[in-house]
């Protein structure tokens, strides 16, 4: 089994009636420098599963090559932490 994700809950917020509204685009903000980033569907629908499932890896995922880059991305911009 490999390693397990976690959101930090400083970087980003999930809010059904707006992530909806905004086609499940979102921002995700770097609590160490101050940086924000905008993230697609396929980011959202990712970081939400992790959020959903605390301690998901990579391995629930079918594309893990696609998947592996984003949660590095996301692991470096501390929006995630790998344990």
């Amino acid at each position: 089994m490999g390693k397990k994700y976690f959101i930090n809950p400083l970087a980003v917020i999930f809010h059904p009636v707006l992530d909806k509204e905004n086609n499940y685009e979102t921002i995700v903000f770097n609590p160490q420098t101050g940086d924000t980033f905008k993230i697609n569907r396929f980011g959202y629908s990712v970081l939400k599963t992790i959020e959903d499932n605390p301690g998901l890896s990579l391995d629930y995922w079918q594309d893990e090559t696609r998947l592996a880059k984003f949660v590095d991305q996301m692991a470096r911009e501390n929006v995630v932490s790998e344990r």
